[in-house]
Order: structure tokens, then C-alpha cells, then sequence
């Protein structure tokens, strides 16, 4: 399904049966936030290692 047919489908639904949409956005809202976190996470995981190994490099370096 294309992206465009999804969003059409979902823009009908929030028009025509409000109560569902919204026990849809609802959940979709509690789905991205913990995808947000997630991503957080990885991010300072990421940086932890980036440093870590950034330290690394300069004490073999000398600097």
C-alpha cells in the first residue's frame, strides 16, 4: 500500500468514526514513544563508544 492510499484511508477514518481514530492515534502515540526511547538509548550507547574509542586513539597518539 502506498503511502498516499494509507493517508487517505486514515484521514477517512479520523472523518468518519472519530472514536476509533482516536483509540488508534492513542496507541500510535504510546508505540513512537517508546521507539523514541529506544533511540535514545542507541544514541547515548553509540556516543559511549565513540568516545571510548576517541580516548583510545589519543592516548596511543600521545596527545
Amino acid at each position: 500500500m502506498s503511502e498516499g492510499t494509507l493517508l487517505t484511508h486514515l484521514n477517512r477514518v479520523r472523518q468518519n468514526h472519530p472514536e476509533l481514530y482516536k483509540a488508534i492515534h492513542s496507541i500510535r502515540l504510546a508505540q513512537l514513544a517508546g521507539r523514541h526511547e529506544e533511540a535514545l538509548e542507541a544514541a547515548k550507547e553509540h556516543s559511549r563508544i565513540y568516545f571510548r574509542k576517541r580516548a583510545g586513539w589519543m592516548r596511543r597518539m600521545g596527545l
